[in-house]
């Protein structure tokens, strides 16, 4: 943002602020507000409850000015705007413009928008607060709006939110990337393929995973204040459909989109969650391909102290995907750089990145053939592979269980049995794939 633009958007939010208008942080807008998207709506339990409001109050509203006309689009209108209302807050509104030509490229939603809003707004449902759009061309203002305290207890309080990544035009249950980047973004260029019965099976996996999770409210609990985040889970393959990656991943305003430390907040239909981890999982997966059970902490096994270990953790993924060896050390001396706290941290062992590097190898040399051997996204797949069978066993019983790579979420009550499904399934994965086809263990830590 240039300065002058970031000045005069800085002066806006203080001036709004001092009005009592909005407690919108002082950053640049487009990292915290949302924009209306077609896919994000409600599940279908709680779209009956936002159907219910709409016959009861927006429609004989709307009755006054016009002769209504297909109903039924206006209240799949209704429930994408309320689905992004429940998400939205002082800190995060939603932004649109009411203008009548900016809805002619949505395939859903109409003016009819725009008569909703107003209306939200003069029954003190939804407080409007003027915010810059510094996320498109131009410098035109659009409106930034939150929902009130009272219209979230009325109706928010009871919506759960979803991004099916199966009407997401950017997205798929299923998306194979490859190794070109989309020209000026960051992203690779997905490949085309076709549903072969493995893809389908896998598909309708994932649809039985979202369709049980979706039936629990999800919400970041800050001292009371929630703010629902969105469970639909699509897989990431690489280059090739069930060889590299197959993590499962969430979209727009998923739980895998928010800081680690806020996860420690979530609640499931108002219980408490736990996160249960494994444990260094691809070192012991690799001693275990060779068919040795390693007990020990791989990383502590190598030098003792948070810094180091934290460092190491990164120069792992790194030893399994990089062709050299001097890409390794780039990698570690990279985010030493961007991370200044660890890196004083860091220094103050008396170690230099290189020498790290040279020592977890001769530490680990059982595995060290896997070095710099393109592993890491074979150790993706495997990983995936357990995270599957664990998610599945929750689904299975009607129970929410919500993946993070190699860790998993489920409530309190639910804790034991997570951790005996996760060692089951680890132990599935090693006698499949171990030489001796032995069940081996792996430690559980809880975050």
């Amino acid at each position: 943002m240039k300065p002058e633009k970031r000045k005069e958007f800085l002066q806006r939010v203080l001036s709004n602020a001092a009005k009592r208008y909005t407690k919108i942080s002082v950053y640049n807008c487009r990292h915290s507000s949302i924009m209306l998207k077609e896919h994000i709506r409600p599940s279908k339990e709680t779209a009956l409850i936002i159907d219910d409001f709409f016959e009861r109050y927006i429609l004989p509203a709307y009755s006054l000015d016009k002769k209504p006309s297909k109903i039924s689009n206006k209240k799949q209108q209704f429930q994408i705007l309320v689905a992004h209302l429940a998400l939205a807050s002082t800190n995060r509104p939603l932004k649109l413009s009411l203008n009548k030509e900016s809805f002619t490229g949505y395939k859903i939603l109409s003016y009819f928008v725009a008569f909703v809003i107003s209306w939200l707004q003069e029954t003190g449902r939804i407080e409007l607060l003027p915010g810059r759009n510094f996320s498109t061309k131009g410098s035109g203002w659009l409106t930034c709006t939150c929902p009130t305290e009272i219209f979230k207890a009325e109706l928010l309080s009871k919506v759960i939110v979803r991004a099916d990544p199966e009407i997401d035009p950017e997205s798929n249950l299923i998306v194979l990337k490859g190794k070109r980047l989309i020209p000026g973004t960051k992203k690779k260029k997905p490949i085309k393929y076709y549903d072969d019965k493995h893809i389908k099976s896998l598909k309708e996996t994932l649809r039985k995973f979202n369709r049980v999770n979706s039936q629990y409210r999800v919400v970041i609990n800050d001292n009371g204040k929630e703010a629902p985040v969105v469970t639909d889970l699509h897989v990431v393959f690489n280059e090739q459909l069930f060889k590299y990656n197959g993590r499962m991943y969430t979209g727009v305003f998923g739980y895998l989109s928010i800081p680690r430390e806020d996860r420690l907040c979530l609640t499931i239909d108002g219980e408490k969650t736990v996160e249960l981890d494994y444990s260094a999982l691809h070192p012991r997966l690799l001693y275990s391909l060779i068919g040795i059970q390693y007990n020990d902490d791989p990383y502590k096994a190598v030098v003792p102290g948070n810094a180091t270990r934290e460092v190491m953790k990164k120069l792992l993924l790194a030893l399994f995907n990089a062709d050299e060896m001097t890409d390794v050390v780039g990698v570690g001396n990279e985010y030493l750089m961007k991370n200044s706290s660890l890196k004083k941290e860091f220094d103050a062992t008396g170690f230099s990145v290189a020498q790290l590097v040279d020592r977890f190898i001769k530490v680990h040399a059982p595995i060290a053939k896997y070095f710099l051997s393109n592993q890491g996204l074979q150790l993706m797949r495997l990983d995936s592979q357990i995270a599957y069978g664990v998610v599945e066993h929750f689904a299975d019983q009607g129970k929410p269980c919500l993946p993070v790579h190699d860790s998993f979420i489920v409530r309190e009550s639910d804790e034991n049995e997570l951790r005996e499904v996760m060692l089951l399934q680890y132990g599935c994965i090693t006698e499949k794939y171990s030489p001796d086809n032995r069940r081996y263990t792996c430690i559980i830590d809880k975050k």
